[in-house]
């Protein structure tokens, strides 16, 4: 039950913290303020597959062990296919990939 509340709360953490990014510090001049958040997205991201991770050994069924690992894991699936020319369009599916690990887990 813990695991999911982490879970759940690391999600929200990294949905805000990317859509800041994605809707206003990346449009601004690069600073020591932009690299200071963006080492706090890194930390959020990190913590967020470590507990989706937890949290998948922990679940109750081995389908929903699956799902959340991979929800878990998909920032580094999505880094594998993502080019700088499509650089928008991975970083909104990697929000949508996020929102959908929130519901599911909400769900389960």
């Amino acid at each position: 039950m813990y695991l999911k509340i982490i879970f759940i709360i690391f999600a929200i953490l990294l949905f805000s913290l990317l859509s800041i990014y994605k809707l206003f510090v990346s449009k601004q001049k690069r600073t020591e303020k932009t690299a200071l958040f963006v080492t706090f997205v890194g930390a959020i991201l990190l913590l967020y597959v470590l507990s989706g991770v937890l949290y998948g050994i922990f679940a109750p069924t081995l389908i929903n062990k699956a799902v959340i690992v991979i929800f878990a894991v998909s920032p580094f699936i999505i880094g594998k296919f993502a080019t700088y020319e499509k650089e928008n369009y991975y970083s909104f599916l990697q929000i949508f990939c996020i929102v959908l690990s929130m519901i599911y887990s909400f769900i389960i």
